[in-house]
């Protein structure tokens, strides 16, 4: 299969966002997220910007809000660690997306333990 194709968070799996994380690593779904920018005003936790990435530390990762869910899709080129949140929505507890960055990018190894955005 084309693995663009699992790059939907909006109707995949988890499984899905894992495949298409592992696709950018192994060069399937392109290197466009190679080409990390630093454009001025991001948040402080954003690094970097590359082509539907944000960057943080090393790590790339996306994320977005629909119909009362959260997904996140991240990865570490530099581990090949790839991680995948699906969250069933509710009222955020660390700003409108900051609790998923943080577990996500905590799961990618870019905050450590008890770390801060």
């Amino acid at each position: 299969q084309n693995a663009v194709f699992y790059g939907s968070g909006l109707f995949g799996t988890a499984a899905d966002l894992l495949t298409f994380g592992e696709a950018h690593l192994d060069g399937r779904a392109g290197t466009h997220w190679q080409q990390v920018t630093h454009p001025a005003g991001r948040p402080a936790h954003v690094t970097g910007v590359a082509p539907g990435w944000m960057e943080s530390r090393g790590a790339l990762w996306h994320g977005g809000v629909a119909r009362g869910t959260r997904a996140a899709l991240g990865f570490a080129p530099d581990s090949g660690v790839v991680a995948a949140l699906l969250v069933r929505g509710g009222t955020p507890v660390l700003g409108a997306r900051g609790g998923v960055a943080w577990l996500l990018l905590t799961l990618l190894g870019t905050i450590p333990p008890g770390g801060h955005l």
